[in-house]
């Protein structure tokens, strides 16, 4: 009956997003070390569409913008997905078929406080156990005790402590600050300091406008435009480090209906683009409109654009902004 119900919620989801293939819980993990700590570890990144070929994994959204599903898929289609569900206290995560049952038997434990700071996270499985549990003080960075914990691992005894020599617990502690983390391992009675892990990835040193004009270059160079379609300029905050821009076109444009720019034929490409420190949304808004009217004054493929019924930009929730129209449009 639970997995009706979940199946149920997940067909009046308000919102659906694509990613490319994550680890655990992909872009919705709440870990604040996992992704940066463990080598390797990846969340995904958001992408218009099904990759071809590839692996990609589909979150389900509430009018609350909590996630109800999360289901992983491959060229040959939905594969398994995780349901999301309130029992107590925590929010767990279960891997469940089409059917209800659980193949895998790996579960997902979540809490938040009533700040919505995640409290604990754990990944539970026959083989091991990943815990995170997470504690706060003013003034001071965020700490986290990490479990790591496999019961059959070689010449360890559960009679040992986490963190002695022989105990299948491993337990790490990590400090939290803006951007970096410090890393420490239990040894006996004692952490001690391991490596100090940075939180941010060095940003590209390339202009802006470089890179706007040498990605849409690429996007434009082989691309077909009719005089009547139009070109949509999609806005998204992206991640920490880089927004992103959808280059869409759509197979007419209407002067009269800004829901021309929902109907999109083709996507050339996503262009990327670096963020400085605390950019909102007015600013990547306002700085993607110079970047489009600068391109139509001195772009390689101005023309291309030009030839176009309209152009426009904004985000995908947002108003509208018209940059280009033909006069006899």
């Amino acid at each position: 009956m639970l997995c009706s119900y979940l199946h149920d919620a997940e067909q009046r989801a308000t919102k659906k997003v694509i990613t490319t293939q994550g680890y655990d819980l992909g872009i919705i993990c709440p870990s604040l070390v996992r992704h940066i700590v463990i080598g390797g570890h990846k969340k995904g990144r958001i992408v218009k569409t099904i990759p071809e070929g590839k692996s990609y994994q589909i979150i389900s959204y509430d009018a609350d913008g909590k996630p109800i599903a999360f289901r992983s898929g491959n060229k040959f289609g939905i594969q398994n997905a995780y349901f999301f569900f309130q029992y107590g206290e925590f929010i767990w995560a279960a891997d469940m078929n089409e059917k209800g049952s659980m193949p895998y038997s790996r579960l997902h434990r979540i809490r938040y406080d009533a700040q919505g700071r995640i409290l604990s996270f754990y990944t539970i499985e026959k083989t091991f156990l990943f815990g995170e549990e997470y504690a706060y003080a003013e003034s001071k960075p965020i700490e986290c005790l990490y479990y790591n914990y496999v019961p059959n691992r070689f010449h360890t005894s559960k009679d040992v402590p986490a963190g002695y020599e022989g105990s299948p617990m491993r337990l790490y502690r990590y400090l939290i600050y803006e951007d970096k983390i410090d890393g420490y391992e239990k040894t006996g009675e004692q952490f001690v300091f391991t490596k100090t892990f940075k939180r941010k990835k060095t940003k590209s040193t390339v202009s802006p406008e470089v890179q706007f004009v040498r990605q849409l270059d690429r996007f434009l160079r082989n691309a077909e435009m009719s005089e009547n379609s139009g070109v949509y300029f999609e806005l998204h905050e992206g991640n920490d480090d880089m927004y992103r821009i959808y280059v869409d076109i759509t197979p007419k444009f209407d002067a009269e209906n800004d829901d021309w720019a929902c109907n999109a034929e083709t996507v050339l490409g996503e262009i990327n683009i670096t963020k400085h420190s605390d950019m909102e949304w007015e600013e990547i808004q306002d700085t993607a409109e110079n970047l489009i009217r600068s391109y139509l004054v001195k772009g390689s493929f101005k023309d291309k654009l030009l030839s176009c019924a309209g152009i426009g930009t904004g985000f995908a929730e947002g108003d509208l902004i018209l940059i280009s129209r033909q006069a006899q449009v």
